[in-house]
């Protein structure tokens, strides 16, 4: 007997339940009631607030860190998460919330489907780094030319 899943239990809602389950225990201790309180308050997955926080705390370390590869290799952290939901599930509301509470420390800066040529000036002002938020992916990967 095969162990490949069938298409059929693949597209299970039961499947999902199981398999998709965010892994608060992942999180800093700090941070886990506030991902929970959050995604209870908007009846939303956990996944949809833990993902923009934590690439907006990476956006808040941004070139402050790095890591020497090699003597002439330098790599700075960059953090890219998708979170993908049917419409109407409150991607965007719980990524704002996300980030309004990083954005209270002034840690990070963030802007919201720009163009390559705004984001340009954007990242010159701020060469810490910023957070690129774009609502739809598919015009994300388009700009990318």
């Amino acid at each position: 007997m095969s162990s490949m899943r069938s298409s059929a239990e693949l597209l299970s809602a039961e499947y999902y339940e199981k398999a998709l389950v965010f892994p608060l225990d992942g999180l800093p201790r700090v941070l886990r009631p506030f991902v929970r309180e959050v995604a209870k308050s908007l009846s939303c997955p956990p996944d949809y607030v833990a993902l923009p926080l934590i690439v907006g705390l990476g956006a808040a370390i941004g070139r402050s860190r790095r890591i020497r590869i090699k003597d002439d290799w330098i790599e700075y952290p960059n953090f890219y998460a998708v979170v993908v939901g049917d419409s109407g599930t409150v991607k965007s509301k719980a990524q704002r919330v996300a980030l309004q509470f990083i954005q209270k420390g002034g840690a990070a800066t963030w802007v919201c489907d720009t163009t390559r040529e705004a984001l340009a000036a954007v990242l010159k002002a701020n060469p810490r780094g910023v957070i690129l938020i774009a609502d739809e992916l598919s015009g994300w990967i388009l700009s990318l030319g």
